[in-house]
């Protein structure tokens, strides 16, 4: 998720993803960019039609009179005046002007006059939700994570930018554009548990984002038009609100017409499970990027599958198509199509296939140039990661194979070509180890893992032979590089870090997982997670224990605590008096919730702040006579965001109440990582049946939760 504030140098790259090439690059005159730099942008922005922003200085330039402000057509001028502005349109226009000889008063920001639509902005005029508490509300009620919050005075405001800008036309009464204020409106009553503002305009002026106030963002996540029509289309179905939706052509030529793809689909003796998986998923994406609906395209690959010879069951063909549409693959492949043709069409090598002028891939930097990967190149990362060299004499990898001898008696399935396949698997969210071995089909894969087939039971031994201790040792050492790039040793020296302890239940299948039984119908295990928390959102884990599911979470307490220079926060889970005595002692500091009905006795009340939001701030004894802590420890009653009352007990008497009540929000962060990672990487189901074989699947999803903080 890698999750950081925004630095100076990213408001460039934060405008390109915004605004597209909706106004231009660079300023006609004065510009301070060099002279190809400025052909080029000219060649890129011939395509479109470029319009212009409004900007004002300050809030009160929205007088009763007009609004004060001016017109902004090029990013370089934006990224030169963002100091300056308070407010701006972050969707493009294509009429503007003044209204007065002074050019002061701007007009033309009417909903009509919108040339293109660059994202949806929700309001939350209120800050007594945290950051991470909008996170999680978006995750749990909405479309998903925004790609940046910007922070003002009174609140927040969520952008969800969209990948491709929606372009407004007075065509059909301006269909799209009530298409679009529909999606807005589902997005802010998605978000009415954290009060988002119902009445907001849905694309005027919005606070102005800038490395400043903005506390959260991730560039990868965007959206696409179709998605949000489709995620709006599911909010109406209970209050039965008709939507009607635009077709979204992905490309100027349908192929649905070529003379290839009517061959492809007449083709049925298609022989191997492999040929028949690898067309289907072929004609599924194809459906995807002709802009089809889930629905159309799962009757047609119905159709074509009832016809085939050996057709795939139901539940994989839908499970084929789901893949399909889950938005990381960007197309087709020209190759797996002709080689398709060539294998199981008559003369299928003699079709030319083309796929028309297409607008599938948004252009993005070089690699080098982006201080992030997108989601599609993770695994480069990783696989970078894996064989780059740690130290002058030897790669890193090969230091954990000599150890653990992996690679003896291994004819073929060596141990970086297996990390490659996991990684690959994790980040395709890939079921079970048999399509593992059916991904084999791509050339660049084969290329990448040095492996031209394997099968599923290989992958299977290999899985469950490799020692947990190796994939720990990859989690610690990315976590090591993570500490460095975010200079934590540094802040360890100048504030208190914040480490955040919880653990998380991963149900298993009781028939396949005897070993993990807790209850008489259910097994699982139980991963202990620690979290490095930093300001603005910035989270990360860097320790992690798995045990069954039925061990008590107090048990993990010692290990995970082990640094007296940090401040911890956990949840009642955790609460046991002998240890809260253990840690004082030992000159560890935590705040933790406190049971309601705990046995209590105060030793002297606090005085509170007069704006304070705190109910109570005690000085107190816990326990009875029988089970008591010896040690004094700080009860403080807060009011969570439901108006539920909250009893906190520390060990801090340096801190302010309030200051108390916040660290314990920052508990929000563990639970946004834990429901990212189920839903974002493959823990829900597992390969192997051993506890070693599915801790070193959990292992691997950390590894690449880790990596992307990093890329």
């Amino acid at each position: 998720m890698a999750i950081f504030a925004l630095e100076e140098h990213e408001m460039g790259q934060l405008f390109d993803t915004l605004l597209h090439t909706g106004i231009h690059t660079y300023k006609k005159k004065h510009s301070k960019a060099s002279l190809p730099a400025r052909v080029e942008a000219e060649k890129k922005e011939k395509s479109t039609r470029q319009g212009a922003l409004f900007v004002v200085r300050q809030k009160a330039d929205f007088t009763e009179n007009g609004v004060k402000g001016y017109i902004v057509t090029s990013k370089e001028m934006l990224l030169e005046d963002a100091h300056t502005l308070t407010h701006f349109t972050p969707n493009v226009y294509r009429m503007f002007g003044y209204t007065d000889e002074s050019r002061r008063y701007i007009h033309g920001f009417e909903e009509r006059n919108l040339q293109q639509i660059n994202t949806f902005v929700v309001d939350i005029d209120t800050k007594k939700y945290a950051v991470n508490e909008l996170q999680f509300a978006c995750m749990d009620a909405s479309v998903g994570l925004p790609t940046f919050i910007v922070a003002s005075d009174r609140g927040y405001q969520l952008y969800f930018v969209l990948d491709s800008p929606l372009f407004i036309s007075n065509k059909e009464n301006f269909r799209g554009l009530r298409v679009a204020k529909r999606i807005s409106d589902n997005l802010k009553r998605s978000l009415q548990s954290v009060e988002a503002d119902l009445f907001c305009n849905d694309f005027g002026f919005f606070r102005l984002p800038t490395e400043k106030n903005v506390v959260y963002k991730d560039f990868d996540n965007q959206y696409s038009i179709s998605a949000l029509i489709n995620w709006s289309m599911r909010q109406d179905d209970d209050t039965q609100r008709p939507l009607f939706v635009i077709p979204t052509k992905k490309h100027k030529q349908s192929v649905m017409h070529t003379e290839w793809f009517d061959a492809l689909v007449h083709a049925v003796n298609i022989k191997g499970m492999l040929g028949r998986n690898n067309t289907l998923f072929t004609l599924a994406l194809i459906c995807y990027a002709e802009g089809w609906e889930l629905e159309r395209a799962e009757n047609f690959l119905d159709e074509f599958n009832s016809r085939l010879e050996a057709p795939l069951n139901g539940q994989d063909l839908y499970a084929v198509l789901q893949s399909a549409y889950s938005g990381k693959y960007s197309d087709p492949s020209k190759e797996y199509v002709e080689a398709i043709l060539a294998l199981h069409v008559k003369n299928g090598s003699e079709y030319t296939v083309s796929f028309g002028s297409r607008a599938w891939y948004k252009f993005k930097k070089d690699r080098e140039d982006r201080t992030r990967s997108h989601y599609d190149e993770w695994e480069q990362d990783i696989i970078e990661y894996i064989t780059a060299e740690k130290a002058s004499s030897e790669p890193f990898i090969w230091r954990l194979v000599e150890t653990h001898h992996l690679n003896y008696y291994t004819k073929k399935l060596h141990i970086t070509s297996f990390l490659k396949l996991l990684v690959f698997a994790q980040l395709n969210e890939i079921e079970s180890l048999r399509a593992v071995s059916e991904t084999l089909f791509s050339d660049d894969l084969q290329k990448a893992t040095d492996l031209e087939s394997i099968s599923f039971s290989q992958l299977g031994r290999r899985l469950n032979q490799i020692p947990t201790d190796v994939f720990q040792q990859v989690f610690l050492d990315l976590v090591a590089q993570i500490h460095e790039k975010s200079q934590y040793e540094h802040r360890r020296k100048t504030t208190t870090p914040l480490k955040i302890i919880d653990s998380s239940t991963l149900p298993l299948n009781l028939n396949n997982h005897k070993w993990a039984e807790f209850r008489k119908t259910k097994s699982g295990i139980k991963l202990h997670l620690r979290l490095v928390y930093a300001e603005k959102g910035c989270s990360y884990p860097d320790n992690a224990v798995l045990t069954n599911a039925k061990e008590h979470d107090c048990d993990q307490l010692e290990v995970l605590v082990d640094d007296k220079e940090c401040m911890y926060v956990f949840d009642r889970g955790y609460l046991d008096y002998e240890r809260f005595d253990r840690m004082t002692d030992d000159g560890y500091f935590f705040v933790s919730r406190l049971r309601k009905n705990a046995v209590i006795r105060v030793v002297e009340p606090f005085k509170l702040p007069i704006d304070s939001t705190v109910l109570s701030d005690e000085m107190i004894l816990i326990g009875t006579t029988q089970n008591r802590a010896e040690n004094v420890f700080r009860l403080i009653k807060v009011l969570d965001s439901k108006g539920n009352e909250l009893h906190l007990i520390t060990n801090r008497f340096d801190l302010s109440a309030d200051d108390i009540a916040e660290l314990y929000k920052s508990r929000w962060a563990i639970e946004l990582f834990f429901k990212w990672l189920k839903q974002h990487l493959n823990i829900k189901k597992f390969y192997a049946q051993s506890e070693q074989g599915v801790h070193n699947q959990v292992y691997i999803a950390m590894i690449v939760y880790c990596l992307n903080v990093l890329a």
